[in-house]
């Protein structure tokens, strides 16, 4: 799994580098905020939005595993609790001298 994000990373950070490189005019940019312009860099612009694209996916892929999260949580829980309950009747059984068998 290591190799294929290191596959996707690499040729994606190549790609924003040439990127950056080759597009070194200014645009103006209107947002509809703000009455004036401003005349930014178009690597500026693609890379703003590049990240908050990364910002946004990273968001979302927390927020879907947290459901994931809690159920291993839970699942840690109530594993712990049958290990406890099961030392404490073999214990309990090796007091009385039964044989347990698991």
């Amino acid at each position: 799994m290591k190799y294929i994000s290191w596959l996707i990373t690499i040729p994606l950070t190549v790609l924003a580098l040439v990127f950056i490189i080759s597009n070194q005019d200014r645009i103006d940019v209107h947002y509809w905020i703000y009455a004036e312009s401003y005349s930014l860099p178009l690597y500026f612009v693609g890379l703003f939005m590049l990240g908050v694209g990364f910002f946004c996916g990273a968001l979302f892929v927390s927020i879907s595993a947290y459901s994931l999260r809690h159920e291993h949580w839970k699942t840690k829980r109530h594993l712990k609790r049958l290990q406890a309950e099961l030392e404490n009747q073999t214990s309990t059984n090796n007091d009385t001298g039964k044989e347990v068998t698991i």
